[in-house]
């Protein structure tokens, strides 16, 4: 991935959680798109990257329980979310491990 397509890539999910919560599994899919199918490795550190630079423009990280979105410390956020997704043992799904969004939205 480009730094190029890094930017493109923050900047666009950066708008989306402006509007709506950006799943994690949605940040997955879009860095799988970027590095290509035949990238050959995990892309953890490539999404904790973008999960990075989005809290850096002011979005915070949690989950939706019982009908409310919860903000996680942000001091753990980030590795809250990377090790979710390792225990689930898969790439996350919709709805699984956490969102990101704007603090206006919750």
């Amino acid at each position: 991935m480009t730094t190029q397509d890094f930017d493109q890539l923050v900047a666009e999910l950066d708008a989306e959680a402006g509007e709506d919560v950006v799943g994690l599994w949605m940040i997955v899919q879009s860095v799988d798109r970027l590095l290509g199918a035949n990238h050959g490795s995990d892309n953890r550190l490539e999404t904790a990257s973008v999960c990075r630079a989005l809290v850096s423009r002011g979005a915070v990280i949690g989950n939706f329980e019982n009908g409310e979105y919860h903000i996680w410390p942000a001091e753990t956020a980030i590795d809250r979310l990377l090790v979710g997704w390792w225990d689930l043992g898969r790439t996350p799904d919709i709805g699984e491990v956490g969102y990101l969004w704007k603090p206006a939205r919750a």
